[in-house]
């Protein structure tokens, strides 16, 4: 019992991992450290008007340039879902690599504008910093910088996390629900050990005063 526990509790923690990797939901959510960074895709952006707004915030006017693209994306969007609708009606007649293929995302709504990090007491996206459901300010040159090492280091760290429950579940023997562990007690070390990659340091964007 005590083994099954602790595959169900790895099983948990693999599951939070990989979940933090995988889209949700069109989102890529990490969560560590009192920290959010949302990677949203299309799904996040909505266009009203000339106006674009951002995984729910304000992020600005859209271009000339902006606008004939979107044009262009919802027509390619309404010639897709055709061909998705046509696809099922010849399913299972036809094969996966005739499967459409969807178009790409406009590019006032890629990754770099989407991306959303909720640290404590404010909200970052797009390199702008909100409070709420209100801009606030710009971050600065340096900050900007700040904000590109530490997503660099969240990879890193996933990276790290995973190897690390991947490792772990190696170590165990599985036939149906009935799990073994084995080479636990061995005193024997991993033939690779896995480098330690410390949590990136937290940005200090905003602050509460308490």
């Amino acid at each position: 019992m005590h083994t099954i526990t602790i595959i169900f509790s790895l099983l948990a923690l693999f599951h939070t991992s990989s979940g933090t990797i995988a889209k949700r939901i069109q989102k890529r959510c990490i969560s560590i450290g009192g920290c959010f960074a949302y990677h949203g895709t299309s799904a996040a952006c909505i266009v009203t008007g000339t106006k674009l707004f951002v995984n729910g915030l304000y992020y600005g006017e859209l271009t000339s340039a902006d606008l004939n693209e979107y044009e262009k994306y919802k027509e390619a969007m309404t010639n897709y879902t055709a061909e998705v609708e046509e696809y099922n009606r010849r399913w299972p007649r036809v094969e996966i690599s005739e499967l459409p293929r969807k178009p790409d995302t406009p590019s006032f709504c890629d990754e770099n504008i989407t991306t959303q990090y909720v640290f404590n007491g404010c909200t970052v996206q797009g390199f702008k910093v909100y409070v709420g459901q209100n801009y606030a300010r710009d971050l600065t040159s340096e900050e900007k910088d700040q904000l590109r090492k530490y997503t660099e280091g969240l990879k890193k760290y996933e990276e790290y996390y995973q190897s690390l429950v991947q490792q772990r579940f190696s170590s165990f023997s599985c036939n149906g629900f009935r799990c073994i562990e084995y080479h636990a007690s061995s005193g024997k070390k991993s033939k690779n050990p896995l480098k330690p990659v410390p949590y990136p340091k937290t940005p200090d964007f905003c602050g509460y005063v308490y």
